[in-house]
């Protein structure tokens, strides 16, 4: 679940702008998430930093981003406390209590998305609100912010990482995500 509160990092006020698809490459990524570190943790990330958040980018968008929107690589979602600019996307699934659902949702039967227990998806009745950015740096360095924020665990991992094998206690610092 991420629904966070934040500020957006410039303080502009929330407004909605048109989806826009924007993949990524490896490359490009991995320098937004290294230009991220350097600025919210200080140092130099390691390879194997870089790669676990490479991968749980690409768990969230696709491989490339290919379902990137807006530069969001973490498919923040935009809550009321966003005050920056986010896209609706209609048919993004969302999971909630199944005898508290928003007005108007539309419970999905499904295996193919997974909740909490106890949570049921549904798609919002008029859509799901993400965090919108302008690149890629501003998508790596807010989402490398709410991972510190509320996973600080996950954090520590990758502040450790130096093998592979770093990838589990990564995971394990995602309890609850």
């Amino acid at each position: 679940d991420h629904r966070v509160p934040s500020a957006h990092p410039d303080g502009a006020v929330m407004a909605e702008v048109p989806v826009l698809r924007t993949p990524w490459t490896t490359r490009e990524l991995l320098a937004a998430y290294a230009q991220a570190w350097r600025d919210l943790i200080g140092g130099e990330p390691t390879r194997t930093a870089l790669a676990l958040l490479w991968a749980q980018a690409s768990l969230e968008c696709g491989r490339n981003g290919k379902s990137c929107f807006s530069h969001n690589v973490g498919n923040l979602m935009a809550f009321s406390s966003w005050k920056g600019s986010y896209h609706v996307l209609r048919s993004a699934p969302e999971c909630g209590d199944p005898n508290n659902l928003p007005p108007g949702a539309t419970r999905l039967i499904t295996s193919q998305v997974a909740c909490a227990p106890g949570k049921v998806p549904y798609i919002p009745a008029g859509g799901s609100r993400f965090r919108s950015y302008e690149s890629f740096a501003e998508g790596c360095h807010d989402k490398l912010g709410v991972l510190a924020k509320q996973w600080p665990r996950a954090v520590d991992a990758l502040i450790s990482a130096d093998e592979p094998a770093d990838a589990e206690a990564f995971v394990r610092g995602l309890a609850g995500y």
